[in-house]
């Protein structure tokens, strides 16, 4: 008999990644305490993949050390405006200079005509060499971040499983990093999954990988809320670290282009993300009155054997439809779509909305992110009092 298999899943977006860092460490300092099993898998895509790649490592150590870095951490480790955005800058600037001075109305015409051409030629430039770039910022500094903070050796030597979802921009094929595959185990392999599940589009750089050009694992729907992650790894109980649907303070403020994009598309994974979680409780919940029929029809059945029985005795034979109609219920039940699914268990992480911070990639202070981490680490109090409870109903599993 073996403990039940825990599965925690680590959405996407950035607001959430210092909430999960400090849920997972809350389940680390409790596991011992409440002597809770050890959970089985981490799952993670978009900045849920770096939670939770950071987390896996799985030491009082790591953690107290992970809750420093993020405390101090500043957006220029996270991005950097690329070289091609520089020139440009460069440019526009230069060109406002020779502007300024061919205002002048000493100026010959001609010498005018020029460099009226010339600015126009370089504005044209500019804005055809923005449009093909591959992304607006580089987030080097963010792997650069990870490859100095992260222990590999305790990432590839944990007892939880790690996998980070990412995707094909070409194939759209679903592409799975980990920490127990051999061929995973390996420092750039990790970087290599961790910078294709955090390319958000338009704002990040696609990965390569081979022939494969990786982009944000949140991009595929299904990976915004991974329960086919879980299920494919038998959980029994799933911890989805969600906190809120949505942080609709990140947008407070928010006017530039760039900022709006990467804020829409956190929009739509987080409803598909909430879609999924919903879909996925009242699939449970269909599970679980299924099961209750069919426990109800075989105790109508028995009292119905007794009573054809006791007919039988008497020497009469009697005809009962009972049996009939109870097999009918049994086929109709037979017929749902969920018949052969397994029922899990979901824990869902919340926060009061009104204790959010207005958190981005964009703009955040070291005491948001501070108060985020015990923001996280709270709310998962309550998570692992509801997993105590389902330890005690069902302490192992075949």
């Amino acid at each position: 008999m073996n403990p039940p298999r825990i599965g925690i899943i680590f959405p996407p977006e950035f607001w959430r990644l210092p909430l999960e860092i400090g849920a997972a460490h809350c389940y680390f300092v409790e596991q011992q305490k409440r002597e809770l099993p050890t959970p089985y898998v981490f799952i993670g895509s978009s900045a849920g993949g770096i939670a939770a790649a950071c987390s896996v490592a799985w030491t009082e150590s790591h953690f107290l050390y992970l809750r420093r870095v993020i405390r101090n951490l500043k957006p220029e480790q996270i991005y950097k405006s690329t070289l091609r955005d520089k020139i440009a800058g460069t440019f526009f600037i230069a060109d406002s200079a020779f502007h300024f001075l061919t205002s002048g109305e000493k100026f010959p015409w001609w010498k005018k005509l020029i460099f009226a051409g010339g600015s126009l030629g370089t504005k044209i430039g500019v804005i055809y060499e923005i449009l093909r770039a591959p992304s607006a910022f580089s987030n080097e500094p963010l792997l650069n971040l990870l490859k100095k903070n992260l222990d590999f050796d305790a990432v590839f030597n944990s007892p939880i499983k790690l996998e980070i979802l990412t995707l094909d921009k070409e194939t759209r094929e679903k592409i799975i990093y980990t920490n127990y595959i051999a061929s995973d185990k390996k420092p750039e392999r990790l970087i290599d999954g961790l910078a294709g599940t955090s390319a958000l589009p338009l704002i990040f750089p696609c990965r390569q990988n081979g022939e494969k050009l990786m982009v944000d694992g949140a991009v595929h729907p299904l990976n915004t809320m991974p329960f086919y992650r879980a299920l494919e790894n038998d959980c029994d109980v799933i911890i989805v670290l969600q906190f809120a649907p949505f942080n609709d303070k990140e947008l407070s403020g928010c006017t530039a282009g760039l900022k709006i994009v990467s804020q829409c598309f956190n929009i739509t994974t987080s409803e598909i993300g909430s879609i999924l979680l919903r879909g996925f409780i009242n699939r449970n919940q269909d599970l679980e009155a299924k099961n209750k029929i069919e426990s109800l029809v075989g105790e109508l059945g028995a009292l119905a054997s007794k009573r054809t029985s006791w007919w039988n005795k008497l020497g009469l034979s009697k005809k009962d439809e009972f049996f009939t109609k109870i097999d009918e219920i049994r086929k109709t039940c037979s017929e749902f779509s969920f018949t052969e699914m397994k029922n899990v268990k979901i824990l869902v992480t919340k926060i009061d909305p009104k204790l959010l911070l207005p958190l981005s990639i964009h703009k955040f202070k070291p005491e948001q992110m501070k108060l985020m981490l015990d923001l996280g680490y709270e709310a998962m109090g309550p998570v692992l009092d509801d997993l105590e409870k389902i330890l005690k109903e069902k302490p192992s599993c075949a």
